[in-house]
């Protein structure tokens, strides 16, 4: 098992964004834990919506702010979660919602503002987390921090490369 291996990657454009989520899409598998951080309007909804559009999801993504949780389930099988914590005040409403059923089985769950509740989070396989952190530079350009396993960040990082989409870093 490799460590926890950070790069940060400039977006500058919504179609470098959507690359990257393609990018991110075809490394992800059933049981990861994709923790999305960053302020409001920052675009952690909108990576979600791209990967999921990428994956082949049909349905509308929408966010789960007011909803808390969104599930969605490919004709494959392939099983997503998209949880919003934002509007969350304590780990009984976490408890309330189902989210430890969800978020700790087969499928691969989007967390927004995981922050809040960071201690929910301790003691994950490493294996399976992937941090991202998005902050706005400006309209349409975005820094974003990605946090995965070492092994499995070379591998996303050689095919982010060999799709020619280089590599912008602050």
């Amino acid at each position: 098992m490799g460590r926890l291996e950070s790069h940060t990657f400039l977006l500058q454009t919504k179609a470098k964004t959507a690359h990257f989520a393609a990018t991110l899409a075809k490394e992800l598998k059933s049981g990861d834990l994709v923790l999305l951080s960053g302020d409001l309007g920052a675009g952690k909804t909108t990576l979600v919506q791209n990967i999921l559009l990428e994956i082949g999801l049909k349905e509308t993504v929408l966010s789960p702010t007011y909803s808390l949780m969104n599930l969605y389930e490919l004709p494959s099988g392939l099983q997503f979660s998209h949880l919003d914590f934002y509007r969350l005040e304590s780990l009984s409403e976490l408890e309330t919602l189902g989210a430890e059923e969800v978020l700790f089985s087969n499928r691969v769950s989007f967390v927004e503002w995981w922050e809040k509740f960071p201690k929910y989070f301790e003691g994950i396989e490493k294996s399976a987390l992937i941090r991202i952190e998005l902050k706005r530079k400006a309209l349409e350009e975005r820094s974003l921090s990605l946090e995965m396993e070492s092994t499995r960040l070379q591998k996303f990082q050689s095919r982010y490369q060999k799709e020619g989409l280089g590599f912008a870093t602050e």
